[in-house]
């Protein structure tokens, strides 16, 4: 899947940079979906690609238009969403898992996702946040702050400005 290019109006930073209100912190979500290498290995990978255009048509039909879809690697995406109220965003990722468990994959049958979403934040280690989710259960939903405050999961030092580098694609 390809980004999509929709602006209503000039990107945070250059709102920010030009002294106007900025946007919401970002959050960023990582969807890991199941099992597409082992549809690609045994049914290949003309079946591999039927399930990613599916996908892509339920995150298309899942979050809006102003939200960034990103494909990160074969079976990865990013959502990246801003001025949404922090206590939707776990409802709105679950929702997502949801439509793409239910949802009819002809020829290859269930698929499910595990997501993991944290607030933009220079102390997030998105490689901890992205292998809790393949060591703790698949067809699931996690929060990085809710991981944090049980003990699964620790922050880091801040060692760049995530948020500056998000508000590029906003």
């Amino acid at each position: 899947m390809t980004r999509r290019r929709r602006r209503a109006g000039p990107s945070a930073g250059r709102r920010a940079a030009r002294g106007e209100e900025s946007a919401q912190p970002g959050l960023a979500g990582h969807c890991r979906h199941r099992p597409l290498q082992k549809y690609q290995r045994h049914l290949g990978h003309l079946f591999g690609d039927e399930v990613l255009i599916r996908l892509a048509d339920c995150m298309r039909g899942a979050f809006r238009g102003s939200d960034k879809l990103f494909r990160f690697g074969g079976e990865e995406f990013v959502v990246m969403l801003r001025n949404v109220p922090a206590y939707t965003v776990a409802s709105i990722f679950e929702r997502f898992r949801a439509l793409v468990e239910t949802h009819d994959f002809p020829q290859v049958g269930t698929v499910t996702c595990s997501i993991g979403f944290a607030q933009v934040d220079d102390r997030l280690p998105p490689a901890e946040l992205l292998g809790y989710g393949k060591e703790h259960g698949r067809n699931c939903t996690w929060a990085y702050e809710d991981l944090v405050a049980a003990g699964e999961l620790a922050t880091t030092t801040a060692t760049s400005s995530a948020q500056q580098d998000a508000d590029q694609y906003f």
